[in-house]
């Protein structure tokens, strides 16, 4: 690539390619001159050609050059050097007799890029120009031999452990040189953005397309690299760039992802920047050289349709929508969404998707065409120094036509052949072809295990799963922890998890299961792929069978949610039948277990929450039961003790009466009376007892049925809340569109002014006074209808300030007074909604601005009083911002300006000592600015004035030696500027004013 000035020269067939870094344009565009002269055909990529893209421009040149150029130098960016250099790579690869020399001038030291480039001979320039023209002369020698010596043998290297394919894995960053077959997407995704034709810039591109089509790779090791070498027009030349994957917790993803990028920033640090208002694009901003970008690469965004609504996902949104709606173009978003997923996803980023008809593009991304499968099995093989037989190839092609849409079951047959015994027919259909070879290993990794393993296996798969209902099945990602948990935990769990993960102690052809990244907290468990869910058949069967248990567990895990974002309250745990239904009682065979240990932490603990209430309800109920039963028993008891008693007195006095018949009648008859009676209280307490039964039936149907309206509800509540969500981003779509419309009208009212400040007519400056009132009038009338709008709020102050100066512009300082003080009430209030930085300055320079006005004589009686005032609050603000910029020498130099002003008006009030305290603050920071630019005019202007103020100061207290050795430091400083030309009029004018006082001062003191 080359800088602007380069040449545009285009490669004719057979002739030499120069490629350098966008920062060595001199020393390469120098040798190119001299090898030209030499008579060499040498060629440098244009910067435009007939309105295509460099990237399409580059690959062009590639495919007729015969020899390629790399300059290297210390210039060179080490990152544009590696992506460049994979690209070489793979052209070598394609065309084995392209011959590579790499230029390298002393001074460069990357160890890791001299290594890559030793194969092909570097040629070193040293920086002595006694030896420079003979190392030139052997480049052109070199360059005249005739091309044909293929590329050295381990070129490439890379992938995974040895082998140029990875496998399961996606390519990274730093793999592009492996990354075949996608040449043709990634110059049209290259092309999306960046500045477009049509004048709209594009600053996120929406990588979308089916599962297992090889989306990560494509954005990690296609796209990445093309954007650092500069592919993107009207973008920076230098990046910085991030890939991560958002899981459920994507703001702590995205804050540990930035702190490997920005390691100046804490992680507390960098959590407040980004939680900030505006905090991303703010970083961006300010920790970034003003030439440098930074590309956010965030693949299966998709990710976010699952996690949790709330705090993580919200701040998540206004990050990246705040950063894409930013007006510094520095961040380029690059995204990959499962195609059947975008809209899930972008209803889960409300705030993103309002943006993403401006800022985004949305590139397509289907399976391998035929040219890319040649080149994705070719062409990795070709740059390691291996190749497969034509029969192997021929049929490694055919077969993965068949699978073009996932390329990761290719992979995964090419990583297998390429690994252990040769790689012939006989063995590739063992492996089982690109359409089983990796369900095929999965299952004789699964034979392996014993039952109970695959029983705990079965089970962390489970909970790896996201089912669809209705859509495709999403992986899902677990923390450590709760992997071990789904797994059985305990110590067979941590043996099983390390043993199905990716790792060294693999063997040749042994696909990893699961995924484990990172480290401590941020150590998470996922799937190898997400093809295993479609092209593995025995994942396929567990997930038809435990269908019921993905969904059960989806319904539980929102559960959870719900009771823990209303507060965790006790009474709002299920029961009865929905909690039987959470526990998954109604599931058959091992479907329960299996729901249990599918369960993340949170929802477990609501279900065992729930269980141990219901059973502690339970108890106390069966303990009032069985105490209300012994009462009524008691109860029994005392009345048949009676009937007794009162039975067996009637026999003794029957006895005592000899028996009588009519006395034993009449008793016979009464103990008969009695025994009815009891029974008749048994049979009251038995209905009792029926009564109280069919009441608690009953207020369990009522339980039911409030479950039921409480379920319909929360369905309801869903769906307004959705409601809401696409209200609120309408509402959002209104106001951009309205802010649009303003930021137009602002545009046309600040062009419209600049166009009557050029008139040099008197009547001009009428018309902008009143062209500038009637916007002012309007700004009223418009925040009249919106009084919260601060951006209004803030043109409205800035209005008034321009009126003010149009009025002292024409000495009508009488009617510029209440403008400026409007402004300070404005700007005061703003500040009291949004301290924002831009509101503060505006305030310190009106309140600079009015104490100027009030200490002005020519304005009439000079109020000192509130010009002080004035000038003391401007000091304060400007000292503060001053103090949180140390490093800003505009701030610096408008305190030591409002310093000197509040100066002059301690002066005006007869408040000497206070006049020279702050004079003195105010000389002694203008000479530290001096002193950091001793050349500038500026600067030595603007100390000499208040060297002038102090020594006025000085002789009002009496210290004349002082004041007029600081007169005469003045004059001398501005003798060098004092020119006499139109340029130095003011320098002159300051000149003369100064010796003036100083003859005055003189005259004074009587010398």
């Amino acid at each position: 690539m080359t800088d602007t000035g380069s040449s545009t020269r285009t490669a004719a067939p057979g002739g030499i390619f120069a490629c350098h870094a966008p920062g060595d344009g001199a020393f390469g565009q120098g040798v190119a001159r001299y090898l030209r002269a030499q008579g060499l055909d040498v060629s440098e990529l244009p910067v435009q050609a007939g309105g295509e893209g460099w990237l399409a421009t580059w690959s062009r040149q590639m495919a007729t050059a015969a020899q390629v150029v790399l300059f290297v130098s210390e210039l060179s960016p080490v990152p544009w050097l590696r992506a460049e250099l994979d690209a070489l790579f793979r052209s070598l690869a394609r065309r084995p007799g392209l011959r590579l020399v790499p230029v390298i001038r002393a001074g460069f030291t990357d160890a890791g890029l001299l290594a890559a480039l030793a194969p092909f001979d570097p040629l070193l320039l040293s920086r002595d120009r006694a030896h420079l023209e003979a190392e030139l002369a052997s480049l052109a020698a070199r360059l005249r031999l005739p091309p044909g010596a293929p590329v050295a043998p381990g070129v490439g290297g890379g992938g995974t452990e040895g082998s140029p394919w990875p496998g399961l894995r996606p390519f990274g960053l730093h793999e592009g040189r492996l990354f075949f077959g996608r040449g043709r997407e990634v110059i049209d995704g290259a092309a999306l953005l960046g500045a477009q034709p049509s004048g709209r810039f594009v600053r996120w591109l929406r990588v979308e397309g089916p599962a297992g089509v090889g989306k990560a790779s494509f954005a990690r090791a296609g796209m990445a690299p093309a954007v650092v070498r500069g592919a993107v027009a009207g973008a920076p030349l230098a990046w910085r760039v991030l890939a991560l994957r958002p899981g459920e917790q994507p703001l702590d993803n995205l804050v540990a992802g930035l702190a490997t990028v920005f390691t100046g920033m804490s992680g507390t640090a960098l959590r407040a920047q980004v939680e900030a208002a505006g905090g991303l694009a703010d970083l961006v901003r300010e920790a970034l050289s003003p030439d440098e970008g930074l590309l956010l690469v965030i693949d299966h965004l998709e990710d976010v349709a699952a996690a949790p609504a709330g705090t993580q996902l919200n701040r998540f949104d206004a990050a990246l929508s705040e950063a894409l709606a930013d007006f510094d173009r520095r961040l380029l978003l690059l995204t990959t969404t499962r195609a059947e997923r975008v809209v899930a996803t972008l209803l889960a980023l409300p705030r993103c998707a309002a943006v993403a008809g401006d800022t985004s593009a949305v590139l397509a991304l289907g399976g391998l065409s035929v040219p890319g499968l040649d080149e994705a099995i070719a062409g990795p093989a070709s740059l390691v120094g291996r190749a497969f037989a034509p029969e192997v190839a021929e049929r490694l092609r055919d077969d993965a036509v068949r699978h073009a849409s996932t390329p990761a079951c290719l992979a995964w047959a090419l990583h297998a052949l390429d690994r252990g015994p040769p790689a012939d027919l006989s063995r590739y259909l063992s492996l089982g072809g690109v359409d089983a070879a990796l369900a095929k290993a999965l299952d004789a990794r699964l034979a392996a295990l014993t039952d109970e393993e695959r029983q705990r296996v079965r089970a962390l798969v489970l909970a790896l799963v996201r089912g669809g209902r209705g859509h495709a099945d999403l992986m899902g990602m677990l923390s450590y922890e709760e992997a071990l948990a789904a797994a059985g935990a305990g110590p067979k769990a941590e043996v099983l998890v390390a043993t199905l993960a990716e790792g060294p102690h693999q063997g040749p052809v042994a696909p990893p299961l699961l995924m484990a990244v990172g480290e401590g907290a941020q150590h998470t468990v996922r799937l190898a792929h997400s093809a295993l869910l479609t092209r593995w058949p025995t994942l396929v069967d567990w997930l038809r069978e435990d269908r019921p248990v993905l969904e059960r567990c989806a319904d539980v895990e929102a559960a959870a949610q719900a009771y823990a974002e209303a507060g965790a309250r006790a009474e709002d745990l299920p029961s009865g039948p929905r909690l039987a239904v959470y526990a998954g009682l109604d599931l058959v065979g091992e479907q329960p277990a299996r729901l249990r240990r599918t369960l993340r932490t949170a929802a477990r603990h609501y279900v065992e929450a729930a269980q141990a209430a219901e059973a502690a309800r339970d108890k106390r109920a069966g303990a009032e039961a069985e105490a209300k039963a012994k009462a009524e028993q008691l109860g029994r008891d005392k009345v048949l003790r009676r009937t007794r008693n009162k039975l067996l007195g009637t026999r003794i006095l029957a006895l005592l009466l000899l028996g009588g018949g009519g006395v034993a009648g009449w008793l016979a008859y009464e103990a008969h009376t009695r025994q009815g009676e009891l029974e008749t209280q048994v049979q009251w307490a038995s209905d009792r007892r029926q009564e109280a039964v069919d009441a608690l039936r009953a207020a369990e149907e009522r339980h039911l049925a409030a479950e039921k309206r409480r379920l319909t509800a929360e369905r309801e509540r869903r769906e307004t809340e959705r409601e809401r969500k696409q209200s609120a981003a309408q509402g959002a779509r209104a106001e951009a569109s309205a802010d649009l419309v303003l930021d137009f009208a602002i545009e046309a009212a600040v062009e419209a002014d600049d166009y009557f400040s050029r008139i040099a007519h008197p009547d001009a400056k009428y018309a902008r006074r009143m062209y500038a009132q009637a916007v002012l009038e309007k700004l009223r009338a418009r925040l009249a209808e919106t009084p919260g709008n601060q951006r209004l709020q803030f043109l409205l102050a800035r209005q008034h300030t321009l009126l003010g100066n149009l009025a002292v512009d024409i000495g009508a300082y009488r009617a510029a007074l209440p403008e400026f003080e409007a402004a300070v009430v404005a700007l005061k209030q703003l500040i009291g909604v949004n301290p924002d930085t831009r509101y503060v300055e505006a305030l310190a320079q009106a309140h600079t601005t009015l104490g100027r006005l009030l200490s002005n004589p020519r304005r009439g009686p000079v109020d000192a009083e509130r010009a002080a005032q004035s000038h003391t609050e401007a000091v304060a603000i400007w000292a503060a911002l001053a103090t949180d910029l140390p490093e800003d020498r505009r701030l610096m130099e408008q305190l030591a300006d409002t310093r000197a002003d509040l100066g002059v008006a301690e002066l005006q009030r007869s408040r000497v000592p206070e006049a020279l305290e702050v004079l003195t603050a105010s000389v002694e920071a203008s000479r530290q600015l001096r002193a950091a630019n001793p050349d500038d005019a500026e600067a030595i202007h603007a100390l000499a004035r208040r060297l002038g103020y102090l020594a006025e100061a000085q002789v009002a207290a009496g210290e004349v030696d002082g004041g007029l050795a600081q007169y005469e430091e003045a004059i001398a400083m501005l003798e060098p500027l004092a020119q006499g030309t139109a340029e130095s009029r003011p320098v002159d004018r300051t000149r003369a004013q100064l010796k003036r006082l100083l003859r005055e001062a003189k005259i004074k003191a009587g010398r």
